[in-house]
């Protein structure tokens, strides 16, 4: 597919009250296992283990929770539990500049956009307002990012009286087992066991099936690539690259990575444009959460004149790629990124992949719509295809 160019709290009692009107209105880890018929008296608890040790005691069935920390509401979307979702953090926030913004690679909010409008609960990355989340009144705060924030989980819990659930989201690589151990985790607590096995078992599904395909496989022609624009804490530039990019890891090919380094595993660097000249990739994939900034890594090699003699520009071997890294991980993103990259590196191999349906198949899957059309639109038409420079 070839793409056209880019022209303290004040009172408990008091805030449950108003907590009716305002909401009901508009590490390793263990978990517990339950005995859970669904018929459970009202006010049943139980007692799990979250993602950093703490026991902590929630109700069975849960019918109201809050999702904090950057890729936590996604975790609840891909168990189907976002009809138990109450209040939500500023990035997912349709009044906020955030998502205000036409860029968005989160396929779960573009995919139940009925989250913008729920009650805020504070800022992004757990920087939680306790007493936004006691007036949302939910019975559980799931929480992905309390190690780091101002508040520990245990104060997040003292303070607003509701218990909290760490979790650890995990990476796409090396750390995938913590992120299928707090999928469980939270399918526990809210009784969707089945749909997180479920939710494991297709992820490690798409992982075996790229590794399978590439199995054994070593091109005689091997082309070398380069990954710019690779985001950290923002968009970034042409020099900012990844040695070990996750898509790549899944199909053995950051072995043609230019930038690939065993000696600094780094997920994200910023290299010298001398040595991307002395590199000289026959392709370059572009991450494109760079077109947020001016100029972007695509307008760099339309104006440099020292990038436009790199051979990928010469010969339009460049290509665009969803960023998998918008809000922490999107796992399905970094999936079907890596089947698009497989199509070029390994023809052969990837040769039945049409990457919309690919990408459709995931998305429906995890977060319950096929939403590729409009996270493409929202990158520009640039989405897994080549870019005319």
């Amino acid at each position: 597919m070839i793409c056209s160019p880019r022209n303290t709290i004040l009172g408990l009692v008091v805030m449950l009250i108003l907590a009716t009107c305002f909401c009901g209105c508009t590490g390793s880890q263990t978990t517990a296992t339950r005995n859970v018929t669904g018929n459970e008296p009202a006010g049943e608890i139980v007692t799990i283990t979250d993602a950093y040790g703490r026991e902590v005691t929630v109700p069975v069935n849960p019918t109201r929770v809050v999702c904090s920390g950057a890729g936590c509401l996604r975790l609840i979307t891909y168990l189907e539990g976002s009809d138990l979702v109450v209040g939500v953090d500023n990035i997912d926030k349709a009044d906020n500049s955030y998502s205000e913004k036409e860029y968005n690679a989160r396929a779960y909010y573009l995919a139940h956009p009925e989250y913008a409008s729920l009650p805020l609960i504070g800022n992004h990355h757990s920087d939680d307002n306790p007493e936004n989340i006691v007036l949302c009144n939910p019975d559980v705060i799931f929480r992905t990012n309390g190690a780091t924030a101002a508040l520990s989980d245990e104060e997040l819990q003292e303070k607003t009286g509701i218990p909290v659930v760490g979790l650890n989201y995990g990476d796409p690589t090396a750390n995938r087992e913590a992120l299928y151990d707090s999928l469980r985790l939270m399918g526990t607590v809210i009784g969707k066991e089945d749909r997180a096995d479920e939710v494991v078992a297709f992820l490690e599904a798409q992982i075996d099936d790229l590794a399978g395909r590439v199995a054994g496989v070593n091109p005689t022609n091997p082309v070398t690539v380069y990954v710019a624009g690779i985001s950290s804490r923002g968009p970034q530039g042409f020099q900012s690259t990844s040695p070990t990019y996750a898509p790549f890891e899944y199909i053995n090919a950051n072995r043609f990575n230019v930038a690939n380094n065993p000696d600094n595993p780094a997920a994200q660097v910023d290299v010298a444009k001398e040595k991307i000249l002395d590199w000289d990739p026959d392709v370059i994939f572009v991450e494109l959460g760079t077109v947020q900034i001016n100029p972007d890594a695509i307008d760099m090699m339309r104006t440099d004149e020292s990038l436009r003699i790199l051979k990928a520009v010469q010969n339009g071997e460049v290509y665009g790629l969803v960023p998998y890294n918008w809000y922490s991980y999107n796992y399905g993103t970094a999936i079907i990124s890596a089947y698009y990259a497989g199509t070029l590196m390994y023809p052969e191999q990837f040769s039945d992949i049409v990457i919309e349906e690919k990408a459709d198949e995931i998305y429906t899957f995890l977060v319950g719509k096929p939403v590729f059309d409009d996270i493409s639109r929202r990158f520009e038409g640039l989405a897994y295809c080549r870019i005319t420079l």
